[in-house]
């Protein structure tokens, strides 16, 4: 075991430097409080000083270092500019907030962390990555599926947005980047769990193809047991009816190969469990099986468990 600050030292003597934290939200004194993080800024004299003494107010024991070579400049700062290389996603529960007639929503993640907002066109971009998760975007497209979200909600007010979605009211449309470019980096800095951003956009499938694919690994998994690996690197719990339907989504299966498989396996069997209530039928039955199939494949795709064999093409 190492301190922080003997890490450093030792990285730097191998022509290295450290960057900063997997955890970007760990680097920020978010989560102490105020007058220990005023102290904080007192005391440290780096970066390091200060990262070394967050470690001990945290009891901080495991770390998930980035770093570089030393020859490498680092902007040092945080820069929304940046973010236009960039792909984001989110999956953050939105709650309306009454305050003094203003329009504010909060979004909140998985865990707990929040983002507060009255910008319309960040709330748009919020909901619209919530419904199309996981999928990743630009912060350009973001722009303009909000856009076409707000006109589409409230047309009254289109001569508010329309000269920023085609780009006639630059403007406009600069002033809404920026703010939506702040909001994701500040839910960002907040939790990774609220906006996540990314380098490439994946390959991800929200919509369901003639003919299903899920990874191979996950495939496999599924044969032995009820947790498997998606696209996100994390494991997700899958029920009876994934665990018999995961390992045929080899691309060559339609919907109805999935029904007629179910009806000829589980069912027939009797190893197949109906819901509380269903009472299948010779008549019912095959509308009870598609009914359970498009929603467990419905919900293989929200668990990143889909892909397309060939990502989209986008000129950015």
């Amino acid at each position: 075991a190492f301190y922080f600050h003997q890490f450093v030292e030792a990285i730097e003597k191998q022509g290295l430097r450290y960057v900063g934290d997997a955890d970007f939200n760990s680097m920020l004194a978010t989560n102490i409080p105020p007058q220990a993080a005023a102290h904080l800024q007192k005391i440290a004299r780096s970066s390091v000083d200060a990262e070394q003494y967050m470690d001990f107010m945290r009891n901080r024991s495991f770390r998930r270092s980035i770093i570089c070579r030393q020859e490498v400049k680092l902007g040092g700062s945080l820069s929304a500019a940046a973010l236009q290389r960039l792909y984001f996603s989110a999956h953050a529960r939105p709650e309306p907030v009454e305050k003094e007639g203003n329009t504010l929503v909060k979004f909140i993640s998985s865990d707990e962390a929040s983002l507060t907002t009255d910008h319309p066109v960040s709330i748009a971009a919020l909901n619209h990555m919530n419904k199309q998760w996981p999928q990743r975007f630009r912060l350009h497209e973001l722009l303009n599926l909000a856009y076409d979200a707000l006109l589409e909600i409230n047309p009254a007010i289109a001569e508010n947005w329309s000269g920023a979605r085609t780009g006639q009211d630059a403007a406009q449309r600069q002033q809404d980047g920026m703010a939506l470019a702040n909001n994701l980096l500040r839910a960002f800095c907040n939790s990774a769990e609220l906006v996540n951003f990314h380098s490439h956009r994946g390959n991800f499938v929200t919509t369901l193809s003639h003919r299903p694919r899920a990874t191979s690994w996950a495939r496999w998994q599924a044969r032995t047991r009820t947790k498997v690996a998606n696209l996100w690197l994390n494991r997700v719990d899958i029920d009876v009816t994934g665990q018999f339907l995961l390992p045929l989504l080899d691309g060559t299966h339609t919907v109805d190969d999935l029904v007629e498989a179910m009806a000829q396996g589980p069912v027939t069997s009797g190893d197949w469990p109906f819901e509380a209530g269903q009472k299948p039928s010779s008549d019912n039955l095959p509308e009870i099986l598609r009914g359970s199939v498009e929603g467990c494949l419905h919900w293989f795709a929200k668990a990143a468990l889909l892909y397309e064999d060939f990502p989209r093409d986008v000129k950015d």
